[in-house]
């Protein structure tokens, strides 16, 4: 009787012991889950926007960010380490679409047209202390560091846009690493070409390392990317400079690319400036001027952005911008034939 007792109560103190621990993990694994997005538009008229060069009135959708939907996640699994993910939607404000597609290269997979359902995020990864690991569709090592050379980041507009043409955004079928300690943080990512019997054909490997310690920021990052057939290489190399002492900031930087099989060449200078007028008010000016050779030929443009808050999370903007391409320099998509190009609108913005 005695040894039944005895065992009852080691099997209860056990049975106590492993439902707690069960308890304790349970409350230690927990998740969370949020939705977010932009949605913007607005009124633009600009000039050149045929092949005739007549002008055009448009719904403007995301000309500063692009309009998105997205929902991001983390799971705590104990030990400083943690699941995460992203699924992010763009979408045309004025027709409902999913505006974002892809030409296969340069780290891209060909979509065959637009309508994306994740068309700007998708990824899955774990993160810890000693940094995070993404596999999916993300944004590019390089292209984010560029966001430091241009005094609104990386906008949408084809004519306030310029590191993009050349680093891409997104990369699909990729994996990338980040890490941080202290002011510097490192990122690299690697873009799976996924070609039978051709691992160069359309891959992309970059890296960026910057450093931030709020007043001044820095950044330099490499990136190589091979096209559809991988017989040509696409190298881009550059560093940015930021600068942020009460109500002004500045910032500048340089890109370098070439193409391998063409030889073509392309030299861009980026700068910009901005003052915060007010708690509502911010005003800043921008300009790049991109060098080509072989063919030759050149692109500059120049742009001012002023943008009142209304609260924390809606703004009225205003901008006017100038774009001037010459020479044997490619056409941006908005631009109908060689020479000058002015905007200007005025739109809406609300961040959730």
């Amino acid at each position: 009787m005695n040894q039944y007792r005895l065992a009852m109560h080691v099997a209860k103190h056990t049975s106590l012991g492993a439902i707690s621990t069960l308890m304790a993990c349970a409350a230690h694994a927990q998740s969370s889950a949020a939705m977010y997005g932009t949605v913007e538009s607005g009124i633009r008229y600009a000039t050149n926007a045929s092949k005739t060069g007549d002008g055009k009135l448009e719904l403007t959708a995301g000309a500063l960010n692009g309009s998105r939907f997205g929902l991001r996640g983390t799971e705590d699994l104990g030990a400083g380490v943690a699941a995460v993910y992203v699924l992010e939607a763009g979408f045309d404000l004025g027709t409902g679409s999913a505006p974002q597609s892809s030409v296969a290269g340069y780290g891209q997979a060909s979509s065959g047209g637009a309508g994306r359902m994740f068309s700007r995020q998708a990824f899955v990864g774990m993160q810890s202390r000693f940094g995070a690991i993404t596999l999916g569709q993300l944004y590019g090592a390089a292209y984010q560091a560029t966001a430091g050379a241009q005094i609104f980041g990386n906008l949408s507009l084809d004519t306030l846009a310029i590191t993009r043409f050349y680093t891409g955004s997104r990369q699909d079928n990729a994996v990338k690493y980040e890490g941080k300690a202290g002011s510097w943080k490192l990122a690299a990512h690697h873009a799976f070409g996924e070609v039978p019997g051709n691992t160069r054909a359309n891959a992309s490997t970059g890296t960026g390392l910057s450093y931030d310690d709020r007043r001044f920021r820095a950044s330099a990052f490499y990136q190589q990317a091979r096209s559809a057939d991988g017989a040509q290489a696409r190298k881009t190399v550059g560093a940015t400079a930021g600068y942020a002492s009460g109500r002004l900031k500045a910032t500048a930087g340089y890109l370098s690319n070439r193409y391998s099989a063409t030889g073509t060449r392309n030299d861009v200078v980026i700068g910009g400036v901005s003052y915060q007028v007010s708690p509502a008010w911010l005003v800043g000016v921008g300009a790049f001027h991109d060098e080509q050779k072989d063919p030759g030929g050149r692109r500059s443009a120049a742009y001012l952005i002023a943008d009142y808050r209304l609260s924390k999370r809606t703004d009225v903007f205003f901008g006017a911008d100038y774009n001037r391409i010459t020479g044997g320099y490619a056409l941006i998509k908005s631009q109908g034939r060689v020479g000058a190009k002015v905007g200007a609108m005025v739109g809406l913005r609300h961040v959730f």
